[in-house]
């Protein structure tokens, strides 16, 4: 509520981070940034592979205020986006302060 935005929770699972689950953030990537957050549990090998061929973010947290703390990042991150497009196109839309 703090940013007025959501962040969307595409899967959700127990156990190590394996490589299905890279896949699966893979297809999910086409509809934006879709990092794969690990809580607690372990990235296999095979996974941390395919996540780097494939460019999938995996974040590994063992705290979860850590975890809330990135999440926080993230929405701030996309905050300063939003306003930034918003300003881009203000400048298209409206003369400056000098009149240009």
């Amino acid at each position: 509520a703090e940013f007025g935005m959501r962040i969307p929770v595409v899967h959700g699972g127990i156990g190590p981070v394996v490589p299905r689950d890279v896949v699966h953030a893979e297809v999910e990537k086409t509809y934006g940034y879709c990092p794969i957050y690990a809580f607690k549990v372990p990235v296999l090998p095979d996974a941390i592979k395919h996540a780097l061929v494939t460019s999938i973010v995996i974040k590994r947290f063992d705290v979860f205020t850590d975890l809330l703390a990135d999440l926080r990042e993230r929405c701030v991150n996309t905050q300063k986006l939003i306003d930034h497009n918003i300003y881009v196109r203000s400048l298209k839309t409206e003369p400056t302060k000098s009149g240009l």
